[in-house]
C-alpha cells in the first residue's frame, strides 16, 4: 500500500511493505504484524462490550482509539512515513522529534487510524479461502443429487 496524507498542511508519502514492518521492528522492539493483530482483537473486543450499552452508537474511530491509545497509532503512522522517505533517499526526523513537532495532534492520530485501518484492509484475503470453495462445490453437488 502506497498513499499520500497530509498532516499540518504538509504532504507525506506513506507506505506500508515488508520495509515498513522492519522499521517498525528495529525502531520499537516490536512485530508490527503482531501489534496490528492484537489492535484488530482489543478493538472487536471494545465493539462486543458496547453493544447494549449507551456507547453502542460511538464512531468506530474512536472505539479504535480507546481500545488501542494513540501511541499505537502514533507508531504505525510514523512507521509508514519512514519506509516511505528510506524508499524515496530522503531524511525523516526521529520519531519523538517528529511527535513534538506535530502541532494538529488529533488530526494526526486520527491519520494514523486511517493508514491503520488500510493496512488491516490490504492484508485480508482477496479471494476465498479453499475449504469454503471445496465446501460451496460440495453443496452443489449434493443439490444436484437431489
Amino acid at each position: 500500500m502506497e498513499t499520500k496524507i497530509k498532516i499540518d498542511g504538509k504532504e507525506y508519502g506513506v507506505l506500508y511493505k515488508g520495509k515498513t514492518a522492519k522499521i517498525y521492528r528495529e525502531y520499537f522492539n516490536r512485530d508490527m504484524l503482531v501489534d496490528t493483530q492484537k489492535a484488530q482483537m482489543k478493538f472487536s473486543k471494545a465493539i462486543k462490550n458496547k453493544v447494549g450499552t449507551d456507547e453502542e452508537d460511538e464512531p468506530a474511530y474512536y472505539v479504535l482509539l480507546e481500545a488501542n491509545g494513540s501511541e499505537f497509532f502514533e507508531r504505525v503512522l510514523w512507521a509508514c512515513i519512514k519506509a516511505y522517505d528510506v524508499v524515496q533517499g530522503k531524511e525523516t526526523e526521529d520519531f519523538s522529534d517528529f511527535i513534538d513537532n506535530v502541532v494538529d495532534y488529533d488530526t494526526f492520530v486520527t491519520v494514523g487510524i486511517v493508514v491503520f485501518e488500510k493496512i488491516v484492509f490490504a492484508n485480508s484475503p482477496t479471494i476465498d479461502s479453499e475449504s469454503e470453495d471445496v465446501e460451496e462445490k460440495s453443496k452443489k453437488k449434493n443439490s444436484q443429487l437431489l
